[in-house]
């Protein structure tokens, strides 16, 4: 109130939502995205990956029995009634959208374009496992629940074997088996090679589980500036005891979330957990022990333009509207 004039602000929903869902980590990828735009009044029409779709009619399974309308567009990103998309995928295809959100209606989009996390360890702790693929690692040997699935596909498993091969070619030291596994199926052994280089397409591409490089580095400055030169700044991890080395690699290094002496606690249910009192792969329990719905979680640069989760998460959610009322004098 000031004055005459009373002034205050509505929060509404966006409108119609589209969300398109990648393969890995379907389920948990449908929770986020759908909480956030459900919650604040919106309705969404989701695509999920042609992979993995059966997470999703799980999903959809008690939805229907509340009444939401089983079906959905295909042209959601050139949709004209569509006001705002959510994508989780490649960067080619997030460009794509980008674009197609501008040929259309200049629909908000919020795009997730994957990543290449750097783990940097200044001296080697006893309970300490390194072991991460881009922005999606596999659970310490010693955690109550250790993970590590196969590519989704023959598409993934080929691609990841070209890697290998790559890093073979170019005569770099294999300190871990770069093998499959079995006769059917596409697990890969975990892959481990050392003496990388920056420059090299092992080192600056996202590739899905199985394999990790390994770099040398002396001094703060340095690995902080290398580290840096990603075009995917979605997390970042350290290990050290030293409390000023782990405050100084916070303050310089260019990532949205940071993790020390720790590693992916925000989406740790996605490497398997399982409560332990009823054995449950999706119960609530154990989601809350490993999830903190309250923190934001996204990246910088080509890797996100938006945060999920949180107070930041809703906020994408809702449009704000601004109302001022000029009032009679005798009231004001």
């Amino acid at each position: 109130m000031d004055g005459e004039h009373l002034c205050f602000l509505q929060h509404k929903p966006v409108g119609v939502c589209g969300q398109i869902v990648p393969w890995n980590f379907a389920l948990v990828v449908q929770g986020w995205k759908l909480t956030l735009a459900l919650a604040t009044g919106n309705n969404v029409v989701m695509k999920v990956a042609e992979q993995n779709p059966l997470s999703a009619l799980y999903l959809a399974s008690p939805m229907k029995e509340v009444g939401y309308d089983p079906t959905a567009g295909a042209a959601i990103a050139q949709h004209m009634d569509i006001d705002k998309d959510t994508f989780t995928g490649s960067m080619k295809v997030g460009h794509l959208i980008q674009k197609a959100a501008g040929n259309s209606n200049l629909k908000r989009v919020i795009l997730e374009l994957g990543g290449k996390s750097p783990s940097i360890c200044w001296l080697m702790l006893p309970w300490l496992m390194l072991w991460t693929n881009a922005t999606k690692p596999s659970s310490s040997t010693q955690a109550s629940a250790a993970a590590l699935g196969p590519p989704v596909d023959k598409e993934q498993f080929e691609q990841i074997l070209g890697y290998n091969l790559l890093g073979h070619k170019k005569r770099e030291k294999l300190l871990c088996s770069r093998e499959t596994f079995g006769e059917r199926g596409f697990f890969i052994k975990p892959t481990v090679f050392g003496g990388m280089q920056d420059v090299m397409r092992i080192a600056k591409e996202e590739i899905f589980r199985c394999m990790q490089p390994l770099f040398k580095f002396k001094k703060i400055k340095d690995v902080t500036e290398r580290a840096n030169t990603t075009r995917y700044s979605l997390a970042a991890a350290m290990f050290t005891r030293g409390l000023d080395k782990a405050m100084h690699f916070t303050q310089a290094l260019q990532a949205r979330t940071v993790w020390e002496n720790t590693y992916n606690i925000i989406t740790h249910l996605l490497s398997g957990a399982i409560c332990e009192m009823c054995m449950d792969q999706i119960c609530i329990e154990a989601i809350d022990s490993y999830v903190d719905w309250k923190k934001p979680f996204g990246g910088f640069e080509e890797s996100s333009n938006r945060k999920k989760l949180g107070e930041d998460g809703l906020k994408a959610y809702k449009e704000v509207k601004t109302i001022t009322i000029k009032v009679p004098q005798k009231n004001s």
